[in-house]
């Protein structure tokens, strides 16, 4: 994704308040780089929003890309899965086969995942192979990784409409919410 080609993301980010950074730093395990709210919601992000929240903004939406936009724990996996076998004429064996997060992309889970983190999971499974694998796929930008995968794509996501990208309602993607 050319920087040239990006549209100005149009909400604020800004660090979140020292002392709530703090107790959030403490609540949140996985987290260890801060906190960050983003727009007049002020929803709040791990501080990688920052880097990632425009690309995701950013990212070119295609008229066959079946999207799933859901709160979290309202059914969004079985949605997936029944969404994934319509659209691909019932193939279970391939269900079965590739794990879902492959067939459908979790736009923001980058955002979850810190240098940090990953370093703590690689010393804790250096020995492990399968997953430290497992780890250096979810260090992958997801937004490079659904940029380049064929059509169809199927993407998931538990952002607002308001961070997303702003064609994908009048794009022809279809999608589930």
């Amino acid at each position: 994704m050319a920087l040239e080609a990006m549209k100005e993301f149009p909400l604020e980010i800004r660090d979140v308040d020292p002392e709530l950074n703090k107790q959030l730093l403490q609540d949140f395990d996985g987290e260890r780089t801060g906190w960050v709210q983003v727009g007049p919601e002020g929803y709040l992000f791990p501080s990688s929003y920052k880097i990632h929240g425009p690309r995701i903004y950013n990212l070119k939406v295609r008229p066959d890309d079946t999207w799933i936009v859901t709160f979290p724990r309202s059914g969004t996996t079985l949605s997936q899965e029944m969404i994934w076998l319509i659209a691909n004429q019932m193939d279970f064996e391939t269900a079965s086969n590739v794990a879902l997060v492959r067939r459908f992309t979790f736009l923001e889970v980058c955002l979850f995942v810190n240098d940090k983190l990953m370093d703590e999971y690689r010393a804790r499974y250096h020995s492990e192979p399968e997953k430290l694998a497992m780890i250096d796929n979810l260090c992958a930008l997801t937004y490079e990784v659904i940029d380049v995968t064929p059509s169809p794509r199927f993407i998931k996501t538990h952002l607002p409409f308001s961070l997303l990208p702003p064609d994908l309602l009048e794009s022809g993607a279809k999608k589930g919410n």
